[in-house]
């Protein structure tokens, strides 16, 4: 019942046809727009998002699936499938990647990304319209993962600029800068305290959790691919630092790229899927 009426809303014609298995396109576009808008768009579809797993959960079970005659699962579209399609994965070892697909934030700073991209383009595109707007559309995703990052890790990053100068690690008389710094201690029964911290135990608590959040929120492109990988490939935060390329890392520009463009979902526009086996994007 629900796939039938994605169909029809979908289109009328599109309903008309048969049986579900001939609008198994139309429903595969549509659940992989939805996963994809939801991977660039973390806040949105905080309860449908969930009911749209469950459902697919039991859609792709074998006798769902010999039921239905299709399955309705397709790969999310990335930045680095779409390039693959293009042989334009040399693009993520430009040195001029780094800046085409960061954060702009004055208008020197949005000139030279503009520049970055313009070559970019020049050189990859091949004088191909179609070819550079898809390309265009590959650089976009990758400054708009780059922005949502940077949204992301900022708050923590401040909490930890107040953190250590604001507080001692391990004493409480003096803290960075010869001031006077506060306790963090804690004792079990007093403020709603559950535990008893000593101001050091306390401050490496609350630095390590800040330290966990920040890495998390960095890679979250690479954690949301990581139940299809093998375990051992699964990004680790340890120490702050990651054992895969993590944008929050301060590793090469090339590695950190080239990671974000594989668990990058790219751009969609409208309603329409961006499908990397078509002949050009949405």
């Amino acid at each position: 019942v629900h796939m039938t009426g994605l169909a029809v809303a979908a289109s009328l014609k599109v309903s008309h046809e048969p049986c579900l298995e001939a609008n198994a396109d139309v429903f595969r576009e549509a659940f992989e727009v939805g996963r994809r808008f939801k991977g660039m768009n973390p806040d949105k579809m905080r309860a449908s998002y969930g009911k749209l797993i469950y459902m697919l959960q039991d859609a792709t079970a074998p006798d769902v699936i010999r039921e239905l005659g299709f399955d309705p699962l397709s790969r999310v579209q990335t930045v680095h499938a779409e390039l693959a399609l293009l042989s334009c994965l040399d693009l993520l070892e430009e040195p001029e990647l780094p800046l085409a697909a960061s954060p702009a934030h004055s208008a020197e700073a949005a000139d030279a990304k503009a520049a970055a991209t313009a070559r970019l383009l020049a050189r990859f595109a091949d004088g191909d319209a179609e070819r550079a707007v898809r390309l265009e559309r590959c650089l976009l995703s990758l400054a708009d993962h780059a922005c949502l990052v940077e949204a992301h890790v900022s708050p923590v990053d401040a909490m930890l600029r107040l953190l250590r100068t604001h507080f001692s690690p391990a004493s409480t008389s003096v803290g960075p800068g010869g001031a006077a710094s506060a306790s963090l201690q804690i004792t079990a029964g007093r403020g709603g305290a559950r535990l008893s911290h000593s101001h050091a135990s306390q401050y490496a608590y609350v630095e390590q959790s800040l330290l966990l959040w920040r890495a998390v929120l960095a890679c979250r492109a690479e954690l949301r691919r990581a139940p299809r990988r093998a375990p051992a490939e699964v990004c680790r935060a340890v120490g702050g630092r990651c054992s895969r390329s993590c944008p929050a890392c301060g590793l090469s520009p090339r590695r950190t790229s080239s990671a974000a463009a594989t668990g990058c979902a790219i751009r969609g526009r409208a309603a329409t899927a961006c499908r990397a086996r078509q002949t050009s994007a949405s």
